[in-house]
């Protein structure tokens, strides 16, 4: 007996990050918000405001994007769970919007925090997080024959 396969969530779309800065500049939007005025038009349009499609395409990207990496979290939280802390409180948690945003993401992490050497051994582990989420995958690839 064959299982049907349900669609996707709100029906997204599956996200390929083709490498590890695009997952990186994701995880950078992943807390922010877009300016929902331009959609409700209050009163006039200034210059430059962005028309209403190209905000609801790069809106549905931003979701698409999020959908992804939620995927590949709940991977991560099972093979390297410090990773997995540092990233969700860090860009899921919108700290990396926050100037001190990295001694608290390093405190609840429970790393050292306090120093400008500190800093840079937290941006480096920050980096091998993401390298981690990258290459956690929601389907293993196929084996080539």
């Amino acid at each position: 007996m064959r299982r049907e396969r349900r669609p996707l969530r709100d029906n997204l779309r599956r996200w390929n990050f083709k490498n590890v800065e695009s997952l990186g500049e994701a995880l950078d939007e992943y807390a922010s918000f877009d300016d929902g005025t331009a959609l409700r038009r209050y009163g006039e349009r200034g210059p430059g405001a962005r028309d209403d499609e190209a905000l609801e395409n790069r809106r549905e990207t931003i979701m698409c994007q999020n959908a992804e990496i939620d995927r590949r979290m709940v991977m991560l939280s099972a093979t390297a769970p410090l990773y997995f802390r540092l990233l969700d409180s860090y860009y899921r948690g919108g700290l990396c919007y926050e100037v001190k945003g990295w001694e608290q993401t390093a405190r609840r992490a429970g790393l050292p925090h306090d120093r400008r050497a500190h800093k840079k051994r937290f941006e480096v582990m920050l980096e091998w997080a993401t390298e981690a989420l990258f290459f956690c995958r929601s389907k293993p690839p196929r084996a080539v024959a």
